[in-house]
């Protein structure tokens, strides 16, 4: 029981094929690391383009999380082979739905 809580990072899936880091097993896997790009670019968008409610709905959203859920139940169930540039563009599409639901979140909210 020495060092459990160090043993396994919180985050990190502890898996080396998936590390962004010369398979050195880092905080966060490409998965995501492309999240966190993509919740990054759902707000340069956002300012870019002057996304509104209107145009930005729970449907786009949706199917924006839906190839990294399909990734990850393939490679799960060994139907396909993992691929690093994969998970990091299903990674991207995932931040970006991440970034649609705070962006309607807070709209609904009359915070933004």
């Amino acid at each position: 029981m020495k060092g459990f809580i160090f043993s396994r990072r919180p985050i990190c899936n502890n898996n080396p094929e998936s590390a962004p880091y010369n398979n050195h097993c880092f905080i966060l896997c490409w998965r995501c690391c492309g999240s966190v790009l993509g919740i990054f670019h759902g707000g340069f968008f956002d300012r870019l383009f002057g996304w509104s409610e209107s145009n930005v709905r729970i449907e786009s959203m949706l199917l924006l999380i839906l190839p990294a859920v399909i990734d990850y139940y393939l490679i799960k169930f060994n139907r396909i082979k993992p691929s690093n540039k994969r998970r990091c563009i299903t990674g991207i599409l995932l931040g970006f739905s991440v970034y649609i639901g705070i962006r309607l979140i807070f709209a609904r909210m009359s915070i933004i």
